[in-house]
C-alpha cells in the first residue's frame, strides 16, 4: 500500500478521490497547523512554526471509506487547538499536511437519522 503526502493550504478545498469506482479512500495520516516552511502555502515563519495538531481522527471519520471526499481546510482550525506546540495563532497561515490511497473495497453509505 504507496501513499504521498500531500500539503493543502488553508485557503484551499481538501479534494481526494480514488480513480476507480471499487476504490474507497483510507486516510493514512493528517496534520493541520505550521509545519513545513517553504512548501507551498508557508514562506516566512513570523517566529512560530510546529504548531497545530494531529487530526487523523477528523479526517478519518469523514473521508475513509468513500470514494470522494471534499471539505474547506479552514474548517480544521477548530480541531488544530492541542497538542504538538499548542494551537497556531488564526491570523497566521497554516495547512494540511496529509497521506492518504485508495483501496480496493465497498463506499461505505450511512443513512440519515
Amino acid at each position: 500500500m504507496s501513499s504521498d503526502e500531500y500539503e493543502f493550504c488553508q485557503w484551499e478545498l481538501f479534494t481526494a478521490e480514488c480513480r476507480h469506482d471499487d476504490h474507497v479512500l483510507l486516510i493514512q495520516s493528517a496534520y493541520y497547523g505550521r509545519f513545513i516552511l517553504g512548501g507551498r502555502c508557508i514562506d516566512s515563519s513570523y517566529g512560530r512554526m510546529d504548531c497545530g495538531r494531529d487530526v487523523t481522527d477528523v479526517v478519518a471519520r469523514n473521508c475513509s471509506a468513500r470514494r470522494r471526499c471534499t471539505f474547506p481546510v479552514t474548517s480544521l482550525h477548530a480541531s488544530s487547538i492541542g497538542s504538538r506546540g499548542g494551537a497556531c495563532p488564526r491570523d497566521l497561515t497554516a495547512h494540511l499536511l496529509i497521506k492518504y490511497t485508495c483501496l480496493k473495497g465497498e463506499e461505505i453509505k450511512l443513512a440519515a437519522c
